[in-house]
């Protein structure tokens, strides 16, 4: 984090990662086009701004590519919360707003949604969350998605009336100490509808684009010496 004399400050976040599925031990002259799988990636690219008069003294503002308030389970590792991708978004305290961009489709999907709709088929996520409020022995997280698909006209042509071109995605989150460890132990409670309703509150390149039907979905992080529980 670099402050200035007026004491606004800034700070660049970056996360990159080399050889994820990648076995390969490349020369110095870097040849690594003759395979496009687990190179270099730059997972996150992304600066914060604050200290800035007009804004509250915790406040900041931030803007770029990242993994927006991502959460994951103690020992099965998924990604449950989440907004992957590009955007830009305004956080006090442990509250904010963002909106967050992502090109849909991941892999062979991809070619198959593009075929179909185009190269403008952005999806976009406006993120409200507040997190951190102190309850029944633990403190309280909450989050709501409202999603929604560039080309909504053409996607409702291509996939008919299975096409989600919007959706909601919600979620409670419940978080106990354990010995000064905060959100030790995690109870979350998510639904989703329409683009969210494969995912719930997470948001990416998977989210989805045909609609089904609305999901409720509770994930526990449990304490020490016990098992995940996942209903879906």
């Amino acid at each position: 984090m670099t402050e200035f004399q007026n004491g606004v400050w800034a700070e660049l976040g970056i996360r990159a990662e080399y050889g994820n599925g990648e076995s390969a031990f490349y020369s110095s002259p870097g040849s690594e086009n003759t395979q496009d799988d687990g190179q270099f990636e730059v997972k996150e690219a992304f600066m914060k701004i604050g200290g800035l008069s007009y804004l509250p003294e915790d406040a900041h503002v931030w803007a770029g590519r990242r993994y927006l308030n991502r959460q994951t389970g103690l020992l099965s590792g998924e990604f449950w919360r989440q907004s992957s991708g590009v955007g830009f978004g305004y956080e006090q305290g442990r509250s904010g707003i963002a909106v967050v961009s992502v090109d849909p489709g991941e892999k062979d999907n991809k070619d198959n949604i593009e075929e179909k709709v185009g190269d403008c088929v952005t999806m976009h996520s406006i993120d409200l969350y507040s997190y951190g409020h102190e309850a029944l022995g633990g403190s309280f997280d909450y989050d709501l998605k409202i999603m929604l698909q560039d080309n909504k006209g053409k996607f409702e042509k291509a996939y008919g009336d299975n096409a989600a071109t919007n959706g909601i995605g919600t979620a409670i989150t419940y978080n106990r100490d354990y010995y000064g460890l905060d959100g030790w132990s995690t109870t979350a409670l998510a639904y989703g509808t329409g683009m969210a309703a494969n995912r719930g509150v997470d948001f990416g390149a998977w989210s989805g684009l045909v609609r089904r039907v609305a999901v409720l979905r509770t994930t526990k992080m449990p304490e020490p010496c016990s098992s995940p529980l996942t209903v879906f």
